[in-house]
């Protein structure tokens, strides 16, 4: 069935009586008894509903275990990133001095006051109309 497709059991969660009947049974029942004629309709539904749940579950199983699975780079990732650590530890270890304080010595952010220059635009003949393309 759809469990097994997934490899999963079925496990009742309290005490309960199970009964399997054969779907012939079923239908011919449904079909002699007159008030038993709604069943079919709620039973499908509930069967679709269930097959839904199970499939969705199954695939999430699956994903979960496929993405424990181990790759086939894990070791060369794993040595990689040991030797990236290492190179960081080494690269602090041996830098020395503050590199940005030794070459920003001397520099300041920004021009100085004395390369800043001034506008130089006359705004006193400037004003602003209204133009006919904006009407």
């Amino acid at each position: 069935g759809l469990v097994a497709k997934y490899g999963g059991h079925i496990q009742a969660a309290t005490a309960c009586e199970l009964y399997r009947v054969r779907e012939s049974d079923y239908l011919a029942s449904v079909s002699i008894v007159p008030s038993l004629k709604e069943w079919p309709s709620r039973y499908q539904m509930l069967e679709a509903r269930t097959q839904q749940l199970i499939t969705s579950r199954g695939n999430a199983a699956r994903g979960i275990i496929s993405g424990l699975m181990p790759h086939p780079n894990d070791e060369e990732i794993q040595n990689w990133g040991d030797r990236r650590q290492k190179a960081i530890r080494n690269a602090r270890s041996t830098s020395g001095p503050d590199l940005l304080s030794t070459f920003s010595s001397g520099f300041s952010v920004g021009p100085s006051p004395s390369q800043m220059r001034r506008s130089t635009m006359d705004w006193s003949n400037f004003s602003l109309t209204r133009n006919s393309w904006m009407d």
